[in-house]
């Protein structure tokens, strides 16, 4: 939404005729005029009302306009008597006041367009050395990398080869650790753990042992790329 200018009790006569710029003629008595509040560098919101026989109006927004010893308004109308677009006056009294529009009430209301999180992608390894998923009614081994550039890994694994720096699986080469990365996981429900390393080129390996079942969830680092 653009932002206005806003001031109190401003309200100007004006002779000017056309739809270019509005000379000023000086305050309404017991108001103030525009050039006692703004600058030239402001935007304001305004609504010009006609006094004549034809009732003539318009509602836009302006800013102010040096014009011989005075000030104009040059204008960017909204609406108007003449439809959407400037309001061609004709001679006679006018009056233009710095006030708020109904479109700016309209677009202060709106909600702020925040930015939603987009949900991770989430990956299923390609297990090596008779891994797997574990069981049907435990948590499916998965992976994503995140926007703070970390990886995220989760789930279940059993039912493969044990013995010394097994490779699970391989993560993508943009999901590696920049150094080999050492992790324990709890081993087979029970309260002993397994050593997990994780190497630069993604592969995901078990340290030693013959676990019949680990959880993965709760390994996280920073990938190198």
């Amino acid at each position: 939404m653009q932002r206005l200018f806003f001031a109190d009790r401003i309200l100007e006569s004006s002779l000017s005729v056309g739809t270019g710029p509005l000379q000023l003629t000086g305050a309404v008595p017991g108001f103030r005029s525009f050039a006692e509040a703004a600058t030239p560098d402001e935007t304001f919101a305004y609504v010009i009302t006609g006094e004549g026989v034809v009732p003539q109006w318009e509602v836009g927004i302006g800013h102010l306009v040096p014009q011989g010893e005075n000030f104009a308004v040059e204008r960017l109308a909204d609406i108007s008597s003449d439809g959407a677009g400037a309001c061609d006056f004709i001679a006679g009294q006018k009056t233009i006041a710095l006030t708020a529009s109904a479109r700016w009430f309209s677009e202060a209301q709106e909600p702020p367009i925040v930015d939603q999180p987009t949900a991770p992608i989430l990956h299923v390894p390609q297990f090596e050395n008779g891994w797997g998923n574990f069981a049907p009614w435990a948590a499916p081994v998965q992976y994503y990398k995140g926007a703070d550039q970390r990886v995220y890994l989760s789930g279940n694994i059993g039912g493969g080869a044990g013995g010394n720096n097994i490779i699970l699986f391989t993560l993508p080469n943009d999901m590696g650790p920049s150094a080999t990365e050492f992790f324990t996981v709890r081993n087979s429900g029970s309260s002993d753990v397994v050593g997990i390393f994780i190497r630069s080129n993604g592969d995901v390996v078990l340290q030693s042992g013959s676990p019949a079942w680990f959880s993965l969830s709760g390994i996280s680092f920073l990938a190198d790329s």
